[in-house]
């Protein structure tokens, strides 16, 4: 069940930077910080390749491209996350993501769309791949996770049928990258995240890299919801301040305030 308001948490140098370009960072799944993802993702794909063959489901000759970890690894990282939690105030949040309390968390309502955007900050339309863009909750149990990927594994070949020869190979692994994208080690469940998800066609994706990370990143903007579908400032109804923010709120209303979100109510955390 996603939430209709979830917090993002951030240092305020990358929070000012979005109310400046009135874009939020949807980086790479696979190639964001913390590696452990993809070691556990292809765990669970090494279990669902179990299962699937132990029920004969899936022939052999279909569920090879599965089998080798070096192509999976390398040809799912075209789906991009904006990371968020539903708790106003989590230890966890204030201390990884957000400069150890000295940065912020802003809302953000769910009931917003978000679209790759242009250099002008226009909108991209293109093929977004098996999944809609949208706000998803990640999944943290095991068994759960398991028959997600086998339901992944199995689609695959019907996606590949689509393309052409030369796409086929990579068309397989569409289901699946985005249901990775969905899946957490259970060590992490306290974190109770909710991701908003963008798959993108890697043969048209615009992607940019991250200055501080080197990550891959999409810019998203937010649009009205109805056609047709232009820039709007971010659906942010408040922001956050960590408790060891250093900064003041008057600067930060000026903030607010020149990124047309006058209404939006500052608190600080503690």
């Amino acid at each position: 069940m996603v939430p209709d308001t979830v917090w993002h948490y951030t240092r305020y140098s990358a929070f000012q930077s979005i109310l400046t370009s009135q874009r939020l960072w949807a980086t790479s799944v696979f190639k964001m910080e913390d590696k452990t993802e993809i070691h556990y993702g292809a765990s669970l794909v090494k279990e669902a390749l179990s299962e699937l063959d132990a029920t004969g489901e899936l022939p052999k000759s279909k569920s090879l491209w599965f089998r080798n970890t070096k192509f999976v690894t390398s040809h799912i990282d075209n789906t991009f996350a904006l990371s968020t939690s539903p708790r106003v105030d989590s230890d966890h949040q204030w201390k990884n993501y957000a400069d150890r309390g000295q940065g912020v968390a802003f809302s953000l309502s769910t009931r917003s769309r978000l679209h790759d955007a242009s250099p002008e900050n226009g909108v991209r339309f293109h093929r977004s791949g098996p999944m809609a863009p949208g706000w998803y909750p990640i999944e943290y149990g095991w068994r759960n996770q398991v028959n997600m990927v086998k339901r992944a594994i199995l689609d695959g070949p019907s996606f590949a049928a689509q393309g052409g020869k030369s796409a086929r190979a990579i068309n397989i692994l569409l289901p699946l990258r985005t249901t990775l994208a969905l899946l957490k080690h259970p060590y992490y469940s306290s974190e109770e995240e909710v991701r908003f998800l963008y798959s993108m066609d890697p043969s048209v994706a615009d992607v940019l890299k991250r200055s501080d990370t080197g990550a891959p990143f999409v810019p998203l903007v937010s649009v009205k919801n109805e056609f047709p579908w232009s820039p709007q400032p971010l659906a942010i109804s408040e922001v956050r301040l960590g408790e060891d923010f250093r900064g003041s709120k008057d600067e930060v209303r000026a903030l607010l305030k020149k990124a047309g979100l006058d209404n939006c109510t500052i608190s600080r955390a503690g």
